[in-house]
């Protein structure tokens, strides 16, 4: 690995200018990015910002550098070489379409948790330096080490921990946390955005069962009989509360019934928060929940089974055929993953975003090191993985955002 290629080189551009949607230019890549593009690019941005606009995304809460950083990384990343030459790409790719609307609708979804926070208040968090610092060594003393986030990331977290105890200051929420242990607890939690839903980002679901499931089975068939009996295993990290590992139990049992797939599936699902966990184990979700699903899922695999003891909303309990497959561990993705075996598919949506490219990096290293040999990593939607670093990994499928390991 080369200097250009490390995430711990090139220190003095932690110094640069700061793009409140994303953090830091960390990468010296990223900035030859950004600044190789010429100058008349702009006229074509705006052509491809209208253009999505018209085929329904929303651009409102997004800043303009968010926008461009995405679309200069795609065109490295397709090689169209220009923003012309994407242009003229996206107009007649709807792939390509629906992976912008993925990718901004999940940027609106991680900053909407501070949305009804004043501007005011959040610019003297970010000017009180000093009460910020003694605030991450304090959850450092109590065993919280917070060094692997971003640091704008960590601020919004802080941010909305402040809003939801209705505090006025920084200053005020440090003397809770001094006096009121179980707030580190709380804290935890807040890290995981659990925005989440049953089957997010459709085009994920549909590859996963026109494409994954059915490889997966025959590749069972034209290598050894044994392989047949043997269970497919997928990892689930972050699992938040339990609706994406649920998502891919239905859609496993779905093809089981109709004869598409013939072996079974063992799903490891891992998250840091607790509660998150305890929800998922328990497998009880509201109307709310789940109106949005296909009929045949809700009728097939959901039963009604009480009142909630506060809000009195209907609760609905996930059958035995499709929890049985699912094991649940509080656990923390900075560590090592070797305890938990190989895996055929590892899903990891929506964490490498909020986390350091240092860490980022590490990550990666340890989810590829439990992938077999030909195994598949899906990321978010609005997350990308540079190639040229040595994962041995390829892109197998643009718009579900699905990479395949190389074979040994």
């Amino acid at each position: 690995m080369n200097n250009h290629q490390h995430p711990n080189t090139q220190n003095e551009l932690s110094k640069m200018e700061k793009d409140q949607s994303y953090g830091i230019f960390r990468h010296i890549d990223e900035m030859n990015l950004f600044f190789s593009f010429p100058k008349n690019s702009s006229w074509h941005l705006q052509q491809i910002k209208q253009f999505l606009t018209e085929q329904g995304v929303c651009f409102e809460k997004v800043r303009d550098r968010y926008f461009q950083k995405r679309v200069y990384r795609r065109i490295k990343w397709l090689e169209k070489k220009d923003c012309e030459k994407y242009y003229s790409f996206l107009r007649k790719s709807e792939e390509e379409i629906n992976w912008f609307k993925g990718t901004i609708s999940d940027h609106i979804l991680a900053i909407s948790e501070v949305k009804n926070i004043p501007k005011a208040f959040q610019k003297s968090l970010e000017n009180d330096r000093n009460n910020f610092n003694l605030l991450l060594v304090l959850f450092k003393s109590a065993g919280l080490d917070l060094d692997n986030y971003r640091e704008h990331y960590l601020q919004h977290r802080v941010l909305n921990r402040i809003s939801k105890l209705k505090m006025s200051n920084l200053s005020a929420y440090i003397s809770y946390v001094k006096t009121h242990p179980e707030e580190i607890h709380n804290f935890v939690g807040s890290l995981a955005i659990n925005t989440t839903k049953f089957f997010r980002n459709k085009s994920v679901w549909v590859y996963l069962e026109s494409q994954l499931f059915p490889f997966l089975n025959i590749q069972s068939q034209n290598e050894t009989k044994s392989l047949t009996n043997k269970s497919i295993r997928i990892l689930s990290a972050p699992c938040s509360s339990g609706e994406e590992p649920y998502s891919i139990a239905m859609i496993h049992e779905k093809l089981c019934s109709k004869g598409i797939v013939h072996r079974p599936l063992e799903i490891v699902a891992l998250d840091i928060d607790i509660d998150a966990i305890n929800k998922a184990q328990t497998a009880f979700y509201g109307r709310s929940s789940i109106n949005h699903l296909d009929p045949y899922y809700t009728s097939q695999f959901f039963h009604f089974e009480s009142l909630h003891p506060k809000t009195k909303e209907k609760l609905f309990g996930l059958s035995s055929e499709i929890t049985r497959k699912v094991k649940f561990f509080n656990y923390n993705l900075f560590e090592s993953l070797e305890r938990f075996g190989k895996f055929d598919v590892i899903f990891c949506r929506n964490f490498l975003i909020y986390i350091s490219k240092e860490r980022e990096f590490d990550v990666l290293k340890h989810l590829i090191s439990v992938l077999n040999p030909g195994g598949f990593l899906n990321i978010g939607k609005s997350e990308t993985i540079d190639l040229s670093l040595d994962f041995g990994l390829k892109i197998k499928d643009i718009a579900s955002n699905t990479f395949q390991t190389l074979k040994l």
